[in-house]
């Protein structure tokens, strides 16, 4: 995908995307916040918890992964049907990787799901926050 269009996606500027965007950002902030008036014990377990979130785009790799090993595998034992799922599955992360966009990446927005940016965001809030505690 390119920086352009991952960018897009990112500032909601696609459309049907604003919406989960939008609302992922709201609550990312609302949480920041309540974590930074918990003190500078909360900001380090989060910023554990933010170490270990998956992105969006590595939780659409690995489904895709594992539904094209799952196909491949029933192609090869049950019959040879299953294999039009992985190539279902490999059009599915090609459309993904030109257009930035898959039914599978939808989903994961509509289910609060995050991208690399958004997380980082997070984790660069909590660390100024974090920075207010110890330099007081």
């Amino acid at each position: 995908m390119t920086t352009t269009k991952r960018n897009e996606i990112e500032k909601g500027s696609v459309a049907g995307l604003d919406k989960y965007s939008r609302d992922i950002r709201l609550e990312s902030e609302k949480h920041a916040w309540e974590i930074a008036r918990e003190g500078h014990d909360a900001i380090d377990q989060r910023l554990r918890e933010l170490d270990q979130e998956w992105d969006i785009e590595s939780m659409l790799k690995l489904q895709a992964c594992a539904f094209a090993a799952k196909f491949v595998l029933f192609g090869s034992i049950v019959s040879k049907k299953y294999y039009w799922g992985a190539a279902l599955v490999g059009a599915a992360m090609l459309q993904q990787s030109i257009k930035g966009w898959s039914p599978p990446y939808e989903l994961y927005r509509k289910l609060g799901k995050r991208t690399m940016r958004e997380i980082k965001e997070e984790r660069y809030a909590l660390e100024v926050f974090r920075e207010r505690f110890y330099s007081v």
